[in-house]
Order: structure tokens, then C-alpha cells, then sequence
């Protein structure tokens, strides 16, 4: 299982960085991927962490972009009945809707991550875009 999501990771972050990657990040990107391939049949805790690494990587270049906070709020939506607190989430999901009316991808991302905040530790540490594996390493 650990092998084919590091495969999955490597293809993943690969297509992230083609479309928003930078020269330090190929070259990062470059490098764990070398240390991944190096580890897939050995030591299962270096494999896994550096596969949260990779995935580290690749949400660092998509979070540049206005369709992962997009994503991000969706992801939210789809849980605002887990909330601890669902008249402040009704609140934070107002001010991400009129961020993505007037275009404030910074409004976006501030009530995104109050929105979060809001969820259940469990699910806060396995995030947007997380499995069992990548809540390890915390995001």
C-alpha cells in the first residue's frame, strides 16, 4: 500500500509541478523522488516520510492557486456538520463566499483556515487532500 501511494504521490506531484512549480522546487522535487524510488524496499518509516514530504511539496505549489482554495472550501462544505461550532461556520462560510465574489483569494484562504480550525483535531490533521499516512506528518 505504502509502495503504490508513494507511486501515486511521485505521479501527483509531478503534474503540480509541470503546471506551477518553480526551479528550486523541480530540484527538490527531483530529490525525493531519487531518496523515494531508493526506499521502496526498505525502511517503511523513511518511506513514509518522504512521501509526506513529497505531498508537503506538492500543496505547496498548488496552494498558490485559486482553484485549490476553491477545492479547499468545497472540501469544507461537505463537512460543516462536523463543525464544533456551526453559527461561527455559517460566518466563515459567508466571507469565503464573498471573497470568491469579489475575487480575495487572501479572504479565501483566511476563512478557509478558520473553517478548519472548526473541524474535529482528527480531521483537522488529516486536512484537505489527506490520507492516513500524510496525518503523520501533520500538515
Amino acid at each position: 500500500k505504502l509502495v503504490a501511494e508513494a507511486k501515486d504521490e511521485i505521479e501527483w506531484t509531478r503534474e503540480a509541478l509541470e503546471a506551477h512549480g518553480d526551479a528550486e522546487e523541480k530540484q527538490l522535487f527531483e530529490q525525493l523522488k531519487v531518496e523515494i524510488q531508493a526506499a521502496l524496499d526498505g525502511d517503511t518509516e523513511f518511506l513514509e516520510k518522504k512521501i509526506i514530504r513529497l505531498y508537503q511539496l506538492r500543496i505547496r505549489m498548488l496552494a498558490r492557486t485559486p482553484n485549490y482554495w476553491l477545492g479547499f472550501r468545497e472540501y469544507l462544505q461537505q463537512r460543516k456538520g462536523e463543525m464544533t461550532d456551526q453559527a461561527q461556520a455559517q460566518v466563515w462560510f459567508s466571507h469565503a463566499e464573498r471573497a470568491i465574489t469579489g475575487g480575495d483569494l487572501e479572504g479565501l484562504k483566511s476563512a478557509c483556515k478558520q473553517l478548519l480550525a472548526l473541524l474535529p483535531v482528527a480531521e483537522q490533521q488529516r486536512g484537505y487532500g489527506g490520507t492516513t499516512v500524510r496525518a503523520h506528518g501533520g500538515r
